[in-house]
This record gives structure tokens, C-alpha cells and sequence, in this order.
């Protein structure tokens, strides 16, 4: 009975590790895996969504009203197709779909926004600049 437990318990831990290797192998050596992030929207061009910081919650909430709202999309892309950042953040390039890349651009519609989330349409958002 005790020889059946160590082959069983050798067994699962044998699984267990394989399953990490595979894992870390995955995720860290390929990078085959999706990066979200946000990154600037023009109202004007395009669906974006929108953020406004309220000064009441956010101590640094622009004073200037138009300077509190920030328009942006998302972007997913492939981790191991995004260029590497300088340690300090400095050097930084902005996330973008390039020609040839695994990625796409997640714009402001009725099917993705989410409970208090608002989108910025640019037919509309013109129309509010007259």
C-alpha cells in the first residue's frame, strides 16, 4: 500500500513540475502571450474612450477643467513584439500596431465599454467643438 502512494505521489509531483516548466517555458522564454495597455486616442479620428479625474477623488486632478479628461484606446500586441524599456522608464516608446505585428486596436463601441465608461464618437465630439 505505501508503494502505491510513492508511485501516486511521485506521479503528481512529476506532473506538477512538467506543467511549470511548460508554463514558465511559455510565458517567459516565448512571450507568447498578450500585453493591454492604453495608449492616446484622437476624438477627432476615432472612437475613444474617456476618463475624467474628478478633483475631489484625485489630488493631482489638473485644475483646468478640459485638461482633466483624457482620451485613449487600447492596444494588445504580442509580448515578444514589443521593444524593450530602459530600466528607469525614461526612454519609453509609445505602444503601435506596426505593419506585420500580432496586435489590434480596441476602440470606444457599444459592445466593449464597460459600467462607467463613456465613449467619445468623433461625429459628435466635432459637433460639440461648433
Amino acid at each position: 500500500m505505501n508503494k502505491k502512494i510513492s508511485v501516486v505521489g511521485i506521479f503528481f509531483v512529476t506532473v506538477v513540475m512538467i506543467s511549470a516548466g511548460l508554463v514558465f517555458y511559455h510565458c517567459f522564454v516565448l512571450e507568447d502571450y498578450y500585453v493591454r495597455n492604453t495608449v492616446e486616442c484622437d476624438p477627432l479620428t476615432e472612437s475613444c474612450f474617456v476618463n475624467a479625474c474628478n478633483p475631489v477623488d484625485d489630488a493631482v486632478c489638473p485644475k483646468d477643467e478640459q485638461e482633466r479628461i483624457n482620451y485613449y484606446k487600447f492596444i494588445e500586441k504580442k509580448a515578444k513584439e514589443i521593444s524593450s524599456c530602459q530600466t528607469d522608464g525614461s526612454s519609453c516608446l509609445d505602444l503601435a500596431c506596426n505593419p506585420g505585428d500580432s496586435c489590434r486596436v480596441i476602440l470606444c463601441d457599444y459592445t466593449n465599454i464597460t459600467t462607467g465608461d463613456e465613449c467619445a464618437y468623433p461625429e459628435v465630439y466635432t459637433k460639440n467643438l461648433k
